[in-house]
């Protein structure tokens, strides 16, 4: 875990937070951290990426793909409708 987190911070700081290559590692690492059983991590991770990808409108693709990974991250921690 410690890695995982280490790399997304390492890539926040070389590039722009909102820089879609971020937001797309970001996406990508909280896909990964869940299938590692890491879902409390995932989903802050997708708290965080989604809060970015709003700068983007509520319907772009990419905000509604994080949106939807947020959603399977609740869904895998017990907390999806709540």
């Amino acid at each position: 875990m410690r890695e995982s987190g280490g790399a997304a911070r390492q890539a926040g700081q070389n590039c722009r937070r909102e820089h879609p290559d971020t937001l797309r590692s970001a996406y990508n690492l909280a896909i990964g951290l869940r299938a590692m059983g890491e879902n409390q991590a995932a989903r802050e991770l997708d708290e965080d990426t989604l809060a970015r990808r709003r700068v983007l409108g509520e319907d772009h693709p990419d905000t509604l793909d994080s949106a939807n990974n947020l959603t399977i991250g609740l869904r895998a921690l017990g907390e999806a409708g709540r």
